[in-house]
């Protein structure tokens, strides 16, 4: 009878410490991510893939603090997805991607519209 009624009470205690518990434990985190889009008008998946994305991917490959960089050809355009650290400053990222396709731009086709950058 008296581990029915310690029992009961610590579920009782514990049922009003749960809900009177502040919680501030969920920060406000900006996913480290950010968008390239590459229109390619009237260009195949293939095409793409092969005068777009290679080159695009190989001149961001030297930029410090990306995580992962996932790449999809569509016809007509070109998304790279490039996941970073969560130390890296986002703007600064934001600036190197440009330039590392800025790099290569006399390589890619003139067929293809601006690059745009955009945070997830």
């Amino acid at each position: 009878m008296v581990t029915l009624v310690v029992t009961l009470a610590l579920m009782v205690f514990g049922y009003f410490a749960l809900t009177n518990l502040k919680t501030n434990q969920t920060p406000d985190v900006q996913p480290p991510v950010l968008v390239v889009t590459v229109p390619y008008p009237g260009a195949s998946p293939e095409t793409v893939e092969r005068e777009v994305l290679n080159r695009i991917e190989d001149a961001m490959s030297g930029i410090s603090g990306i995580r992962d960089i996932r790449s999809y050809a569509r016809d007509s355009v070109a998304t790279i997805v490039v996941f970073f650290e969560f130390d890296k400053n986002l703007i600064e990222a934001s600036q190197e991607i440009r330039d590392s396709i800025a790099s290569v731009r006399d390589k890619l086709p003139t067929e293809m519209k601006e690059p745009y950058l955009r945070r997830v």
